[in-house]
């Protein structure tokens, strides 16, 4: 193996391993369900989330409940976890789940 396809491979390596990172989500995580109204719409209504295919009108009462959509977009890339989310204080408050 020449040297510089052992560079190639470990920089490949490197991005797989660093974009597996960034598409993680904190442990405990809950998608929710498809309560709302604007569920399975092909928009991610959870205020959690932020992106292209995030609603532009986001309300706190449609959080845990536009799941499917939410998930599919995620897991596309589309959307992301908003950093206020991601330290787990607001996703796992039970007033903010709706539960």
């Amino acid at each position: 193996m020449s040297k510089s396809t052992k560079i190639i491979g470990s920089t490949c390596l490197c991005l797989l391993m660093g974009c597996a990172t960034v598409s993680q989500l904190p442990v405990g995580f809950a998608w929710g369900n498809d309560t709302s109204k604007w569920a399975n719409d092909g928009d991610c209504d959870d205020p959690r989330f932020d992106g292209e295919m995030a609603h532009s009108i986001l309300l706190a009462e449609d959080a845990y409940h536009d799941a499917s959509d939410c998930r599919k977009l995620y897991q596309s890339g589309r959307i992301a976890l908003r950093d206020d989310y991601k330290e787990g204080a607001r996703y796992n408050n039970p007033i903010y789940a709706g539960q």
